[in-house]
């Protein structure tokens, strides 16, 4: 792996919409990240954590599967800064349910989308030091 590959945050794409997904990968990636997926179910982002852990994540909450609630858990519990782009309704359930999360509300431009990845990650950054 390049130097240049190794500084490049990683994130993890869930979104199981496949043009949105290709076009967001595409967005980020200019932005200088590597991107993982996308995943468009819980079930197959999980089985890529088994043996992987990204920086970041974006998520939609609800996936070909369900909810991404497992998936969140999981990236919680690692740790792993996560923004959930959704078009779905905030309900009060589901606020209490990502109660930590970043939300960005679909539709949303891709550049509201990279802004709210570069704040997470120097959230974390902080957070870490």
């Amino acid at each position: 792996m390049s130097t240049d590959s190794q500084s490049r945050r990683l994130v993890l794409l869930v979104e199981d919409e496949a043009i949105i997904a290709m076009n967001l990968q595409a967005e980020l990636e200019e932005a200088g990240y590597a991107v993982v997926g996308s995943f468009d179910t819980c079930a197959g982002a999980l089985a890529w954590l088994e043996n992987e852990t990204p920086d970041l994540a974006v998520l939609d909450t609800v996936l070909k599967d369900g909810s991404c609630k497992a998936l969140a858990a999981e990236l919680t519990k690692r740790g792993v800064g996560f923004i959930l782009w959704s078009g779905h309704l905030q309900d009060k359930q589901t606020l209490q349910e990502f109660v930590d999360a970043v939300w960005v509300r679909k539709p949303s431009t891709h550049k509201t989308l990279l802004n709210a990845l570069a704040s997470l990650r120097i959230e974390l950054h902080l957070q870490e030091a």
